[in-house]
């Protein structure tokens, strides 16, 4: 069985967890909320200068494996959402 949830974010200048780590492989999907404001992905020490950036109004899909984690930081107050399949 598999399991959909979602989840809005405010991801600001400190990294906040996104997707927490699961035993089963993840699906994610992210979608920057913002028209103009580029969003940052990677894992717990994610930076605007070190992470892969998620431009405005762009959706990006990963799969996080078992146990991996996803965050998220940005140069201001932005909104993000997050729908996150489980197998």
């Amino acid at each position: 069985m598999m399991t959909l949830t979602t989840a809005q974010y405010t991801v600001g200048t400190a990294a906040i967890q996104i997707v927490p780590p699961d035993d089963m492989p993840q699906r994610v999907t992210i979608h920057n909320n913002e028209s103009a404001q580029q969003v940052f992905l990677g894992n717990a020490s994610v930076g605007t200068a070190t992470g892969v950036h998620l431009d405005g109004k762009e959706e990006r899909q990963i799969t996080l494996n078992p146990g991996e984690s996803l965050f998220a930081v940005s140069g201001g107050s932005y909104s993000i959402s997050v729908m996150i399949q489980t197998q």
